[in-house]
């Protein structure tokens, strides 16, 4: 038996939060660009009062972007899992405006004075605090992902090949006139498709350590390979590369039922699965359009464009109750 989720996001309601967070990315992104033209001359040494200045702005800036970022984290979570219901049950997500604002000013702290090091910890408390504090038929749901988990693939998979590409690659590139044309450019290309080949492996593995919950009793997993999703998904961005981003609505809905397809909810053996029922034309066209709209009013849109592709995606989404006990086991436990 399946049943389908229903959701109608307001997009109305995320307008103010989205437009603080995208004032103050303008803002960080227009006095960075300041910044740094005008203090291209400076020596990096740590006795040059402008080495010192451009430090203390990148940790402000770094304070900024997480304080504007949890901001509308909270605001788009609260409307998103608010909105959604099933077989007629709300989630209800209880969360306390002044807990959450001093958990986050208190991670924020601790992710700016490490330099960005604490971050990994802070996305696990932030989607722990989101799981345990979402109510569904009076029961909460439990996150069990470890902050040192996405730690090692933020370091392995991002961190690590883009201090290699930055600190190698980059400056290869700066000195080649016509680096396009020669053995360089080949070398340079090579180096980006791979960092984006590590970014999507990291992508792969980052999602299925964010599907790894309880609910009650029962476990919400997912059965992925992430060698085979990783693959998967840098396919669908290659696409939309190439395609100019005309592919990436359809990489979107091929990525979102890929994942759903392999989400699996029981105690022991699998009892439910989750499934998505993809319409390809009217489904691609549709959100093509949500892009197209966000991208003219240079995402002013964006908040309606959020909640109108949202909640089609969710509300084509479903859970199917096994008619017989399964016995397929479920996936072992990995955090």
């Amino acid at each position: 038996m399946r049943n389908y989720f229903s959701c109608n996001i307001k997009g109305g309601k995320l307008f103010m939060p989205f437009i603080v967070f995208w004032l103050l990315l303008a803002g960080l992104i227009l006095a960075n660009s300041i910044w740094f033209a005008s203090t291209s001359e400076m020596m990096p040494t740590v006795f040059n009062w402008e080495y010192i200045g451009n430090c203390a702005f990148n940790i402000l800036a770094l304070l900024l972007a997480l304080s504007a970022m949890s901001l509308w984290l909270y605001h788009c979570t609260r409307e998103t899992i608010g909105s959604t219901a099933l077989e007629g049950d709300s989630f209800d997500p209880s969360y306390d405006s002044r807990e959450y604002t001093m958990m986050c000013l208190k991670n924020i702290l601790l992710s700016t004075v490490t330099l960005g090091i604490y971050t990994p910890w802070f996305i696990k408390k932030l989607t722990a605090y989101f799981a345990e504090n979402t109510a569904y038929n009076t029961n909460f749901f439990e996150f069990h992902g470890k902050g040192s988990t996405i730690f090692t693939y933020m370091v392995l998979f991002v961190a690590v090949p883009a201090f290699l590409y930055t600190s190698f690659i980059s400056p290869i590139a700066a000195m080649s006139a016509n680096f396009v044309m020669d053995q360089t450019g080949f070398t340079i290309i090579l180096a980006s498709i791979l960092l984006t080949l590590l970014t999507c492996f990291y992508e792969a593995l980052y999602i299925r350590w964010y599907i790894n919950m309880t609910y009650g009793r029962k476990r919400i997993m997912t059965y992925i390979h992430c060698g085979k999703a990783g693959w998967f998904i840098f396919g669908q961005v290659l696409l939309s590369g190439i395609t100019l981003c005309l592919y990436l609505p359809m990489a979107t809905i091929r990525i979102w039922r890929y994942y759903a397809t392999r989400t699996v909810i029981g105690e022991d053996n699998i009892e439910k699965i989750l499934g998505f029922s993809m319409t390809p034309k009217r489904d691609y066209f549709f959100i093509l359009g949500q892009m197209l709209l966000t991208a003219i009013t240079l995402g002013i849109y964006f908040p309606w464009g959020y909640a109108r592709t949202m909640s089609r995606l969710i509300r084509q989404t479903y859970v199917e109750t096994l008619e017989t006990t399964s016995s397929e086991p479920m996936p072992a436990t990995y955090n």
